[in-house]
């Protein structure tokens, strides 16, 4: 019994990959060098990220320096004063 399986899964499989896989086409396993659009394109995309200014009068406004924080410091679960956990969580016990 345990043969005809392994016959039959060694069949099933040959015939998977004969048949039933696609071969990779030939058009798209080679890598066109001819085409230099994408490149020049890319190319002009750089030199409009490298020649990007930004704004930054925005911070010497008046209104946003006056603008603070509102956001509370972190409490710890255990209270004011009491340490959570190992002093060193990577020593062996």
């Amino acid at each position: 019994m345990t043969i005809i399986l392994i016959l039959v899964l060694a069949v099933t499989g040959f015939v998977w990959f004969s048949y039933f896989r696609s071969k990779p086409s030939l058009e798209n396993s080679i890598i066109s060098l001819g085409d230099k659009t994408d490149f020049r394109s890319d190319l002009v995309q750089l030199r409009r990220i490298r020649n990007l200014k930004l704004d930054t009068t925005i911070f010497e406004d008046k209104f946003f320096q006056i603008l603070q924080s509102s956001v509370q410091p972190p409490v710890s679960p255990a209270g004011v004063g009491e340490v959570v956990g190992r002093t060193n969580p990577f020593t062996p016990f």
